[in-house]
């Protein structure tokens, strides 16, 4: 004999939304703070706007600010494409750097983010 919904209903899920819970919250913070330091360890401004941002959108507290100042939602799919785009461009401008520094002749005894920070300030 099979039973019927109202015989055996379903415990009711509670709604998180796209809040992160047990070891997402944990793996948000830790990727998020280990990104903005790393960030904030690089001597290339472009580099730090990056890596700190990347950091940020990871973060708990942005994504409940965001979503109470603006009413707009960080995703995990927005959060993948932030993450994807800011390491795609880092590696762009470390190629970059290491074609000017090739550029050079190599004679450069710099690493490429001296170089890039040299070239884009005129001395470091």
């Amino acid at each position: 004999m099979s039973e019927t919904p109202e015989s055996n209903p379903e415990p009711e899920k509670e709604e998180t939304g796209n809040k992160p819970n047990g070891i997402g919250n944990v793996l948000s913070w830790t990727f998020g703070v280990l990104l903005i330091l790393l960030g904030l360890g690089s001597p290339v401004p472009i580099i730090l706007l990056i890596w700190v941002s990347m950091g940020a959108v990871l973060l708990p507290p942005v994504g409940d600010f965001v979503k109470k100042q603006w009413d707009f939602s960080i995703t995990r799919k927005l959060k993948t494409l932030v993450l994807c785009s800011g390491l795609v461009l880092t590696f762009l401008l470390a190629a970059l750097a290491a074609s000017v520094n090739q550029g050079s002749g190599g004679q450069s005894d710099r690493g490429w983010w001296e170089q890039f920070y040299a070239d884009y300030y005129g001395s470091y």
